[in-house]
């Protein structure tokens, strides 16, 4: 399946298509004669930074735990709404960057109704409508034919009835460039008359600043400027007020850029906070954006084009899944959404595209969890408890790096969660609660004791950092980012607190879903709880792994604390820590390939298991060069939902990990990559 198509403009956000290069991304309708595309880009937040730190946190901790202690579950979540939440208590949140807001009129119409957003009649009786979007070159397009009784080109073709006229519409988020393209062609010359404006209610200055370019600059929360520049093939581009109008022209290209004040380094490590006149901010980024838009302009549409299609393929290249039986040749989305096979396919291949072009290497930041594009005001943040923060499907499409955004964010986050530490709880090390932001952010968001209050944001970090060396063996990656680690686990070293008579530790006080006290009233607060527990031993477990690989010895006073910490915590080990593993494009990719062949590291060999969940209908396929904790490449294919082949190989001139165990129906076999490349059918029984 290399493209998708469908045969009607969206009516919501949620139909139309996406596009991105991992910085800036675009949301288009497909509209005939309006045409709305959404603006994103990753670092348009709400707010700037501020120091959130409740100072009497740090006091009311053995308070809290004292009332626990007496059965007062109720005070003791008072005392933590009143002495935890943040001042103020959210966090800043992503948010859109606009609207590009199109207008599409012809002669007949030209200085009568003109781009009427009220639809009177203009486009609005077309054939041959056609939506896609290309999966190999992550350009989407629109195309459709109208005719008109007056001509469009009506001083071309004078006495004549009418004209039939195709419009092809294309948009992609250029790589090379780093700005959005939109490009309008017509079958005849003169055909594409256009008039369109910067849209949102965030924009307080609009303006045009050439006749071919107009500016909408913000200064509420980080400052930014969106710009739209237009470049036309025959006819005039001219600008009224803040409308950019075209008329006349053979084809038009438009180059769209937002930039924001985060860029800056000054205005970016002092949180926002140097500035007295945001607007002047704003203007500075009008600059950048008109020297990328007049860079990209400077070249021809169809060179960025096919700059485009060779570097967003070279994404594709990992984890290529087949399907026995599949049907898609020529059928709409519509038409494959009805075929269970066929739209469980689909999901695949779009949830590979919006991961690619979400997380792209032009990004310098974590996406939210549904990636870089937002119709909202408040889009969130970045939470640290599910699997949205790190993109752990990445590893098996071999698209590790994709990640580094978040730790070079980590790095803010550390340092905001040491004074965090230090401030609400009076430890060592670093803490970070349930999200953070662009700012890194490490005290509690919002005032769901469910969710906002625990500790445990840390872990989330290690475990993605574990997680990235496993795939990739950077071992100077892992001893770069190894006070991560430490500092998390010096932390609970201090925090955790000794139950059942000192014989265990556990974190107190925890956080549960609800239960009902004594007192038969409904409490989210407890003395301790083993959920939590475990997660925290989990951090501790993670970096001895790390500490091993690192080439510590068991010896070593540091490794001897923390295993003797992680033995102490009071953990049920029937018990199992409950992820929030809300359903996003990222976990359904991951959890498709696990299905199918999913690896880990257990006691220094690459444990990879086969075909241990497999989707009804995925009965009988293949899945291509997908990638394997160790360094380690595997192509597998099944017939009825039976292994029938597999192969593992490395990569020349690269690092990988020897000791295998194959698992497959319920057995296990050992066996080495000793030379790089293993035949899987040679460790499996003949009989299987």
């Amino acid at each position: 399946m290399k493209s998708i198509w469908y045969k009607n403009p969206a009516e919501n956000f949620g139909e139309a298509i996406s596009v991105g290069n991992g910085r800036i991304g675009a949301t288009v309708f497909g509209g005939t004669g309006h045409e709305k595309i959404y603006l994103n880009e990753e670092s348009v937040w709400s707010c700037r930074y501020s120091d959130r730190n409740n100072k009497n946190a740090k006091d009311s901790v053995n308070g809290i735990r004292a009332l626990l202690n007496q059965g007062r579950e109720l005070e003791a979540q008072e005392q933590v709404f009143e002495c935890f939440s943040g001042s103020p208590s959210s966090q800043a949140s992503y948010k859109s960057a606009g609207i590009v807001s199109i207008d599409f009129y012809d002669a007949e119409h030209q200085g009568l109704l003109g781009p009427d957003s009220g639809d009177k009649g203009t486009f609005s009786s077309y054939d041959s409508y056609r939506r896609e979007l290309d999966f190999s070159s992550g350009i989407c397009s629109s195309s459709f034919s109208l005719e008109s009784s007056a001509p469009s080109t009506a001083d071309l073709s004078n006495g004549t009835n009418g004209s039939y006229v195709t419009f092809t519409r294309e948009c992609f988020a250029s790589a090379s460039s780093d700005v959005l393209v939109y490009h309008i062609s017509a079958s005849m010359p003169k055909s594409i008359f256009l008039r369109l404006k910067i849209e949102g209610e965030t924009f307080p200055k609009k303006y045009n600043l050439t006749e071919d370019t107009i500016v909408a600059l913000c200064d509420s929360g980080i400052p930014f400027a969106a710009m739209v520049t237009a470049v036309a093939c025959g006819g005039t581009v001219f600008t009224h007020g803040d409308n950019l109008i075209v008329e006349k022209a053979d084809d038009v290209t438009l180059y769209i850029d937002v930039e924001s004040a985060y860029r800056k380094m000054r205005f970016r490590k002092k949180g926002g906070n140097n500035f007295r006149n945001p607007m002047v901010f704003a203007s500075k980024c009008a600059d950048i954006a008109l020297k990328k838009v007049c860079f990209a302009s400077g070249t021809s549409y169809e060179n960025l084009k096919s700059d485009q299609t060779l570097e967003f393929s070279a994404w594709n290249q990992r984890s290529i899944l087949s399907l026995e039986g599949l049907e898609t040749d020529g059928k709409s989305v519509d038409e494959i959404c009805q075929d269970k096979k066929s739209a469980k396919f689909l999901e695949w291949i779009y949830s590979k595209y919006k991961l690619i072009s979400s997380c792209k290497e032009q990004a310098t930041l974590p996406s939210v969890a549904n990636g870089i594009w937002t119709d909202k005001k408040s889009a969130g943040n970045f939470s640290l408890q599910d699997k949205s923060f790190y993109r752990y499907s990445s590893g098996i499409l071999g698209l590790e790096k994709i990640n580094l955004p978040l730790f070079k964010l980590a790095k803010r986050i550390y340092k905001r969660g040491k004074t965090t530490a230090k401030k609400m709880y009076g430890c060592p090390g670093f803490v970070v609660h349930n999200s953070t932001d662009i700012w890194g952010d490490s005290v509690p968001c919002g005032t769901d004791f469910r969710t906002s209050y625990s500790p445990l944001g840390a872990c989330a970090i290690a475990k993605a950092a574990l997680d990235y060396y496993e795939y990739s063996l950077d071992r100077k990656f892992l001893k770069r980012h190894f006070y991560l680690f430490k500092k998390a686990c010096d932390f609970f070293a201090e925090y955790l607190v000794p139950v059942d008579d000192k014989k265990f530790l556990s974190l107190s006080p925890a956080f549960t879903n609800g239960y009902e006290t004594r007192s038969g009233s409904v409490a989210y607060i407890a003395l301790e709880n083993v959920s939590e527990n475990k997660i925290v031993k989990e951090l501790f477990e993670n970096t001895l792994a790390a500490m091993k690989y690192l080439g510590f010895k068991n010896s070593e006073k540091l490794f001897i604390k923390y295993s003797s910490i992680m033995q102490k915590i009071k953990c049920a080990e029937e018990e199992s820590s409950a992820e929030n593993t809300a359903s996003t494009f990222d976990t359904f990719l991951l959890d498709s390939a696990d299905s199918i062949i999913s690896s880990k590291i257990k006691n220094g060999r690459v444990e990879i298991s086969l075909l241990s969940n497999l989707p009804s209908e995925w009965q009988s396929g293949s899945l291509t060069k997908v990638c394997l904790k160790g360094n380690i490449l595997a192509d597998i294919k099944w017939r009825d939902g039976k292994f029938e082949d597999a192969r593992l190989y490395t990569e020349q001139g690269t690092v990988f990990m020897k000791e295998l165990t194959i698992c497959y129906g319920g057995k296990k076999y050992s066996s080495q990559l000793s030379d790089g490349s293993l035949d899987i059918r040679n460790v499996l029984p003949t009989t299987v």
